[in-house]
């Protein structure tokens, strides 16, 4: 569970910002000539496993049904949380921390067999496979190169695939950059610039 929308907008637009202040001031020592780099932050990455699955009930003739409530707790909520870097002041870190406990009640089927009227609900065990919080040097995106043309592409692409954004507009708007730091966030990609991993994972590279 992500942070409330205002709270996870201020922190997207942040590490935009952090990032291209970063771009003006240095490079990577490694870093090509007519190649762009910004510094961003890395969020974990995450690998999935089924944990349980309940048939929920649905219909509203419960007659001849055998029904259960159960309580299914999800553990616990997070929230992203800006920490001090002590060995790099200038370069903070972003931690997820545990929030309240989540709990989803469940009217369930208890036969299958009397019933057709519900429907499979699973639930997913979601675990860091690789921590991130850091920040490393990524090739990006050179202004020069983000075209109104492609800002559309972009646009075009998020609405695609479930991050609806406005897509009459030509540059990086607050709302765009939001959109596209919660697909970075969802899909542990670095966030904050419109670097080539995230362009290459949405096809547009």
């Amino acid at each position: 569970m992500f942070p409330k929308i205002e709270t996870m907008q201020k922190i997207i637009l942040f590490l935009f910002l952090t990032c291209v202040s970063t771009f003006s001031r240095a490079q990577p020592p490694d870093a090509q000539p007519g190649k762009c780099y910004a510094k961003c932050l890395v969020g974990d990455q995450y690998s999935y496993s089924i944990t349980d699955q309940f048939p929920v009930f649905i219909g509203w003739d419960t007659a001849g049904v055998s029904l259960d409530t159960i309580y299914f707790s999800k553990g616990n909520g997070s929230r992203w949380i800006k920490k001090t870097n002590a060995s790099d002041p200038k370069s903070p870190i972003w931690c997820v921390e545990n929030d309240a406990q989540l709990v989803d009640t469940l009217v369930v089927v208890v036969d299958t067999t009397q019933t057709d009227d519900f429907f499979w609900k699973t639930y997913w065990k979601r675990e860091v496979s690789v921590r991130g919080g850091f920040t490393e040097w990524n090739e990006v995106m050179c202004q020069d190169k983000i075209s109104p043309i492609f800002i559309r592409r972009l646009t075009a692409r998020l609405n695609e695939i479930g991050y609806p954004v406005n897509t009459n507009i030509t540059t990086m708007t607050n709302e765009l950059k939001n959109k596209l730091g919660q697909y970075q966030i969802a899909h542990g990609l670095p966030v904050g610039s419109l670097d080539f991993k995230t362009l290459k994972q949405l096809g547009l590279k």
